[in-house]
Formats: structure tokens, sequence, C-alpha cells
């Protein structure tokens, strides 16, 4: 899927979920050509959407899956902004929370610093694999753990954090 094509199916997303809400999976991954345009536009349209609805709607949302989708800053920063909207990661619940946006190697520590201030406002996230990610290093590594603290901190848990070949060092 292009970046046009992630764009009508944001579109398409948010009106579905706006008539009725049950999707609990979300797999947009493997399309390395959304790009962080295509991304950025699918997240205002399904997810940060609220004059349609969009996932607001949806509280059994558990999982969003957007792994090797050609994500770098701009898409990653759009997607952190826009996660606490999602009234199930806003608090804990019996059904936790999987983020997964591992190989996305173009987010630097713009993106991960700015999920790493989302982090502590998603209790329901449980698990959080950004695994591939080689371009975060030592520093988005960082932010993400110091996150974690303030995640578990507030009363949320992760369970999982895969930074599995994300360019950590020492």
């Amino acid at each position: 899927i292009t970046e046009s094509g992630f764009v009508a199916l944001g579109t398409a997303i948010a009106q579905q979920l706006s008539s009725r809400a049950g999707m609990r999976l979300l797999d947009l991954g493997r399309n390395p050509e959304a790009t962080d345009d295509g991304v950025k536009r699918f997240v205002a349209q399904a997810i940060a959407n609220t004059s349609t609805g969009g996932f607001n709607n949806a509280a059994t949302l558990s999982e969003l899956r957007l792994d090797d989708i050609g994500c770098g800053d701009t898409g990653m920063v759009a997607l952190a902004t826009a996660l606490p909207s999602l009234s199930n990661w806003k608090h804990l619940t019996t059904n936790p929370a999987t983020l997964r946006c591992g190989t996305n190697p173009d987010i630097s520590v713009v993106g991960w610093t700015a999920l790493a201030e989302a982090l502590p406002t998603l209790l329901g996230l449980a698990e959080l694999d950004v695994s591939g990610c080689y371009g975060m290093g030592d520093t988005g590594a960082v932010g993400l753990c110091e996150a974690g603290v303030k995640h578990g901190g507030t009363g949320g848990g992760l369970n999982l954090l895969n930074v599995d070949g994300c360019g950590i060092g020492n």
C-alpha cells in the first residue's frame, strides 16, 4: 500500500468505526511505501479524527501493527500525538494494548522522544515492539526507558519492550 492507499484506508476505517466498534487488531505492517506522509495522513483521519468518531469509538482496538511502513520522524510524531486519543489505551483494561512499530529505521531520536513523551499517558499499553529500528540509538533507547519508568510510576506497566536491532551501544 502506498501513501494514497494509506490515506484512503484511513478514511474508510474512520467511517466504519464511527458506525460500529469492534476491531481489535489493525495490521498495516510490511507496506514500506506508505511513507511519513501516508502515516501522518492515516493517523489524522483514522485515529485523531474526532469529527467522525474514528478510533475514539473503538474501545476494543487493542493491537496496532505498523512494522516496516516507511515511517520516519514525522509519522512517529503524528502517531505519538494521536495515541492518547485511543480510549482504552489511556486506561488499564482487561484487554491490554500492543503497539508494534519495528523495522522503521528512519525514525530517529526525534520520533522516539515523541513516543517517550506519550508513553506515560498510555496506561493500557502493555507491549511495545520497536525491533529493527536501528535509527533509535542510545539516546532514543534511554528516552524510551525513562518513559517506561514514568509509565510504571503512573500505574501502567509494560510487560514487553523489544528493542532488538535498534543500534543501541553500551
